[in-house]
């Protein structure tokens, strides 16, 4: 055998390796043991992050267009378990835009956000159902908090402070946040 077909042979093996296994990464982000797996890790890591305890419904991925759709979503603060939770919301739209392939960069490019309902409690004492958030154990420590959004919408919305019911809407483009923290 020539070294041509060597390499003529070596290339046909890994293209086919390269699409079977593009296949099977495809076929196991549409499966149900991903779905799974994918809504643990986001439960858990809104939980780690807030002190809450968040619940999602459903979500529906598309590649084709970097899209992540959450489905029934509720966030329990510290109220009791026969109120209503802290949040509630029918679905939450992600759509992001890959900037750069060499240097992992993305941007988010759409957030929206239908029927967020907002249950607040404060007592007279100043006590309210905000989860607190466990300290953290990263060892990281950023001082900007930067974020970017193509277009974020609040649809349908309503907050509810101590019962009083105020309705939230918002449509937003072109969003942009710099938030500078000053070591104490």
């Amino acid at each position: 055998m020539t070294w041509k077909r060597r390499i003529g042979w070596t290339a046909v093996v890994l293209a086919t390796f390269i699409v079977v296994v593009a296949v099977a990464g495809y076929l196991y982000l549409r499966s149900a043991s991903f779905q799974r797996l994918a809504l643990h890790k986001i439960n858990e890591g809104v939980d780690s992050a807030t002190g809450g305890r968040t619940t999602v419904g459903r979500l529906d991925l598309s590649l084709s267009t970097l899209t992540a759709k959450l489905y029934d979503i509720t966030m329990r603060g510290t109220e009791a378990a026969d109120q209503p939770p802290l949040l509630h919301a029918d679905k939450l739209t992600v759509r992001i835009k890959i900037q750069s392939l060499l240097h992992p960069k993305v941007s988010l490019r759409e957030l929206l956000i239908e029927h967020p309902v907002v249950h607040m409690l404060v007592s007279r004492r100043g006590a309210s159902n905000l989860p607190t958030p466990p300290p953290s154990k990263s060892s990281s420590h950023t001082d900007v908090f930067d974020l970017a959004v193509g277009h974020a919408q609040l649809t349908n919305g309503e907050v509810s402070y101590n019962d009083r019911k105020t309705p939230l809407y918002a449509d937003l483009y072109d969003l942009t946040t710099d938030i500078q923290c000053a070591a104490a």
